[in-house]
């Protein structure tokens, strides 16, 4: 594996990293308070700690970092290809930014969407490139960082 190959691997996001289960998402979105910036909305929850369970039977799904999900309304947007597109934008933005800031060192879960901004900038032009929404995911996650600092 050269070089370029190893540097890709360290900036996935992982499996483990990934809010999974409808039961999770439901969870998040009830216990939940909301960050917003011009084009997207966060929902963040703080992760329950369980000291009971023992290290041989704990699953690498529950670890203390944080997780994420990220969810684009079917009222809005009716084409699940559009939705998908956006949802892999969202995921690129989060995981290049994932690098850079602290925030997958706290015990939160969140979840990700658009804005009405952020939908009605997705409708009028659906061509747009990941790097457009950068900036605001750069902005979102200092957010959370400033109101979740350390758990």
């Amino acid at each position: 594996m050269d070089n370029s190959e190893e540097s890709k691997n360290d900036h996935r996001l992982r499996k483990y990293e990934i809010l999974r289960g409808h039961n999770s998402f439901k969870n998040v979105l009830q216990n939940s308070g909301t960050i917003s910036t011009e084009y997207l909305k966060a929902f963040v929850n703080k992760q329950p700690t369980e000291t009971n369970i023992t290290e041989f039977s704990k699953s690498p799904l529950f670890t203390g970092n944080v997780k994420v999900g990220f969810i684009i309304a079917k009222k809005k947007f009716k084409k699940a290809v559009i939705r998908n597109r956006i949802r892999r934008i969202l995921k690129e933005a989060y995981r290049l930014n994932n690098t850079k800031s602290d925030l997958f060192n706290l015990k939160l879960n969140i979840i990700f969407t658009l804005s009405e901004n952020g939908y009605e900038l997705f409708r009028n032009n659906t061509k747009l490139k990941p790097g457009f929404i950068r900036n605001d995911m750069n902005l979102l996650t200092a957010k959370i960082k400033l109101k979740y600092p350390s758990l």
